[in-house]
């Protein structure tokens, strides 16, 4: 890490750093983290009957007093002239990731600059990230090229007719962000006190998170290594958690009145204290897929494939939200012609603006100089207004595409909580 901080006088001071940080990014289930770089698994029956549908458990198989079934011996497999016959490996799905498994690393800088008057700071400066060796995870590197028609091209690993997805975990990711940041803080002084701050963002990568997927990632593959750079190219767009504008204001306030009155009305009016706090921030991005599937990759169904981009402006007019209501426009979209994948990039929208309000008001009851009792109103989202998801984004093409129909996970309508506080 290196820093730097500059007096420049007037109140002035001009800071900047860079770091750059290791860490690891094979974090993901038991799955990915056995004997590298394949793993094998079976799952049959149930704990019961050890019969799961058409899944039951083979003969010997399906207690813990009977052990873990050991894998077939490739000896044992039919053979055509001395060669083992591909066609008569049983159906299975392989897990595997890169052999030569880097450590992720980012590199952080930033430059602000701040002006102090009174008690009062303001910062502003430029924040920024770059992200290398991330982590991509590539849902199936089986996945042939598109070919232009409605036939689909032959997987890569052919071969082997009865296998179908190969996810695969490469260190070979990279991302990018870039920020304004502005910001103002008052100390506490006469009982009041700020602190608020806007960030202006623009972040981009190649890599999806765990749960942080809008889809159609990892369609355009081919063989092995023009598939990863592939995914470099064709999926470098917004990242999943890219948030363009975020504002963010909080407060507290000791109410004066009162402290000068004694007995009764010094204990009903004195110590009181309000505190709020804002934020407001653009929508969650989102990738826009077809309901249907038109390319032609196997392994590669509805709801997954991005569109071909008509316009830029992919909202309505006027976006309204409610099933009534029609947030994006149908008609910036068109399916892609057969066998092939439209030039969408993802995270091409965002859903609607979010906000919350919250206030609390506090009274504190002095005991002496030792002991305060502290009664506690606090209101999350106090007026009480909806907090709406993102459209209906991976089903163009159904007559609900492109409406907000839900509100935002986390979010919730006007809670009131009461508390008591004893400090010491």
């Amino acid at each position: 890490r290196l820093g730097f901080a500059a007096t420049l006088g007037q109140g002035m001071v001009l800071r900047g750093g860079w770091g750059m940080s290791f860490f690891p990014g094979d974090y993901t289930s038991g799955a990915a983290l056995k004997n590298l770089p394949f793993t094998s698994a079976l799952t049959c029956g149930t704990s019961v009957t050890r019969v799961f549908g058409s899944n039951a458990c083979p003969a010997g198989i399906g207690t813990l007093s009977q052990g873990v079934p050991r894998p077939k011996d490739p000896g044992s497999y039919d053979k055509v002239n001395g060669v083992i016959d591909l066609t008569k490996i049983p159906p299975s799905t392989l897990v595997a990731m890169d052999r030569n498994y880097s450590a992720s690393y980012t590199h952080q800088f930033n430059v602000l600059f701040e002006k102090q008057f009174g008690s009062n700071v303001v910062t502003a400066g430029y924040v920024g990230m770059r992200g290398g060796a991330l982590v991509m995870a590539l849902p199936d590197i089986n996945r042939p090229l598109p070919n232009g028609t409605g036939a689909a091209n032959p997987r890569p690993f052919a071969a082997f007719p009865l296998l179908t997805t190969i996810s695969y975990q490469t260190p070979q990711g990279s991302s990018a962000y870039n920020a304004f940041q502005v910001g103002f803080n008052r100390r506490m002084s006469k009982g009041f006190s700020v602190t608020s701050g806007y960030t202006y963002a623009s972040g981009k990568d190649n890599v999806t998170g765990l749960g942080t997927s809008t889809g159609g990632y990892g369609n355009f593959m081919g063989p092995l290594v023009q598939g990863i750079k592939n995914t470099q190219t064709y999926d470098w767009a917004n990242s999943d958690f890219n948030i363009k504008s975020r504002f963010t204001f909080g407060g507290n306030y000791d109410i004066p009145f009162g402290k000068s009155l004694k007995g009764a009305p010094k204990l009903a009016l004195a110590g009181w204290q309000v505190n709020g706090s804002f934020a407001w921030q653009t929508g969650l991005p989102f990738t826009v897929a077809t309901q249907g599937s038109v390319s032609g990759i196997a392994g590669v169904g509805g709801n997954l494939e991005r569109p071909t981009l008509v316009s830029n402006n992919i909202r309505t007019a006027t976006p309204t939200v409610g099933v009534t209501g029609q947030f994006l426009n149908p008609a910036s979209f068109a399916i892609p012609a057969a066998g092939t994948l439209g030039n969408a990039p993802r995270n091409l929208g965002y859903g609607p603006n979010q906000s919350v309000v919250n206030l609390s008001l506090f009274k504190n009851f002095q005991f002496k100089e030792r002991y305060t009792l502290q009664f506690r109103t606090e209101a999350f989202n106090l007026p009480n207004h909806p907090v709406f998801d993102r459209p209906q984004f991976n089903n163009l093409g159904n007559v609900n595409f492109g409406k907000v129909t839900s509100l935002a996970p986390g979010y919730a309508m006007r809670q009131v909580q009461f508390a008591l506080k004893f400090l010491f």
